[in-house]
């Protein structure tokens, strides 16, 4: 089972995808980083959230890596739905339970 939480990994996957085209603004220099529901962990005495929680950098929560990079390994960790669903974002309104609305955007 991935230790990704579902919601975690879509809203990953869809910041990582919408950032992609900023690669070239990546900088080594520290982000303000706040979390309330997922742990901070420290790597070469930076700061980075762990998504996961598993106490290991990933290379999707390493914010030092191009934004092209840290998706292409979220996107690999997603199951075969979740990478679909990522698909219909823009296409698609969800109602309550994950139900469609009937009116596309």
């Amino acid at each position: 089972m991935n230790p990704i939480n579902k919601p975690a990994r879509v809203a990953l996957a869809a910041m990582a995808l919408c950032t992609a085209g900023c690669a070239s603004l990546n900088t080594q220099q520290q982000p303000v980083l706040g979390a309330r529901s997922k742990p901070v962990i420290s790597a070469d005495g930076l700061r980075f959230k762990d998504l996961n929680a598993n106490g290991v950098l990933e290379p999707y929560e390493d914010w030092r890596l191009p934004a092209q990079q840290r998706a292409a390994d979220l996107v690999a960790r997603m199951t075969l739905e979740e990478r679909a669903g990522m698909m219909l974002i823009e296409t698609l309104n969800a109602g309550c339970g994950g139900t469609l609305t009937g009116t596309p955007t």
